[in-house]
């Protein structure tokens, strides 16, 4: 989340670093620094080629960087495919994601084929980007190994999606959603729903939950996204005011002391020498398997329930009157409740600040 320029040296040292044609520089600390010597390891820019570590452009880049082909992007995911099969720590991830599902699904038995429907939403683009292509790969397993999952019954939107994405992702026999409704998309009440949003803007959530604020629909939804205690963690360590995030991300917020967070993906103490380091898995970092319970949900006031949820020609369904909660707003560039908040640069700043609590 790019935060704010302050002062006129920043603004030009950044337009310096953009304009000098030399490598970034990775930042750290100057512990760090002098335990190094001093020799900081440079980050190539993206330029109009695949940066060479395969990682996510800069912001606004994307569009810059050329798919790879059809082929290569086949031998990419069965690679990757094969981390999760076969290293230690791709196969404890996917293990406890799988198990967290199952907690989460628990009134759905395992051989009950085809009955959760999977809405996948900002993937990113996996012909383009690493870190996309390892989590396509990894809901492309969730589906092989949990039998309630079907490719036929994956919905994917994002618009950095292109042909090349668009081709691989309707090849593994999961469907593009053609309109970008900005995740106000109506779910099927008489359904499960899975739904991930990898490093998705909470606001994205917030609409989807207005859009689906019914107590049926809310306790058949599973969410894998960012935790929504780091979200407002962050949200209040930049500066906004508890009052201003009740009301940006209302739904959220009046749900969030339910929600029941699996195990999965928990910040766990590092083993290597000092044991202070918390590491997360690589792409997923900040990522919580989180549902409510019906029992929880029931014991909300009635009037929980009786506000207004639009259809996807925008309608109202229900009245607001009575109701404090606000219709979800376009997502806009530049707003710190639409960014992108958690992601591996800055998940262990939240990692830091709730250890310290």
């Amino acid at each position: 989340m790019a935060g704010p320029t302050v002062g006129g040296s920043l603004s030009t040292l950044a337009d310096t670093s953009l304009d000098d044609g030399g490598p970034w520089l990775r930042a750290c600390t100057r512990k760090r620094r002098e335990k190094l010597g001093a020799k900081l390891k440079p980050v190539l820019r993206c330029s109009t080629a695949q940066r060479p570590d395969g990682r996510r452009p800069p912001a606004g880049l994307s569009d810059l960087v050329e798919d790879d082909d059809i082929e290569t992007l086949k031998s990419k995911f069965a690679s990757t495919r094969a981390y999760f099969l076969n290293s230690d720590s791709g196969t404890h991830f996917l293990d406890a994601l799988l198990a967290d599902l199952r907690e989460a699904f628990c009134d759905i038995p395992l051989d009950e084929r085809d009955s959760i429907d999977v809405l996948c939403l900002g993937l990113g683009n996996p012909a383009v980007d690493r870190a996309s292509l390892r989590q396509l790969a990894l809901l492309d397993l969730l589906i092989e190994r949990d039998p309630r999952l079907t490719r036929s019954r994956t919905q994917l939107y994002d618009p950095v999606f292109r042909s090349v994405s668009r081709q691989f992702i309707h090849h593994l026999g999961m469907k593009v959603i053609q309109r970008n409704e900005e995740a106000c998309y109506q779910l099927d009440p008489n359904r499960h729903h899975l739904v991930i949003l990898p490093h998705c803007a909470p606001v994205l959530i917030n609409n989807l939950l207005f859009t689906n604020w019914a107590l049926d629909v809310i306790s058949r939804m599973v969410l894998f996204s960012n935790g929504w205690k780091e979200v407002r963690c962050e949200l209040l360590a930049s500066g906004e005011p508890e009052s201003l995030i009740a009301e940006e991300l209302a739904y959220i917020y009046s749900l969030e002391p339910l929600v029941t967070v699996g195990c999965c993906n928990r910040p766990m103490r590092s083993k290597r020498r000092g044991g202070s380091k918390r590491t997360e898995e690589l792409d997923f970092e900040g990522m919580r398997v989180q549902w409510f319970r019906r029992m929880d949900l029931l014991s909300l006031p009635p009037g929980t329930w009786t506000i207004r949820s639009p259809n996807k020609s925008g309608h109202s369904l229900n009245s607001t009157e009575g109701s404090g909660l606000v219709h979800p707003k376009a997502i806009v560039r530049d707003d710190r409740f639409y960014a992108d908040l958690i992601d591996q640069q800055t998940v262990s700043h939240f990692v830091d600040t709730l250890s310290a609590e």
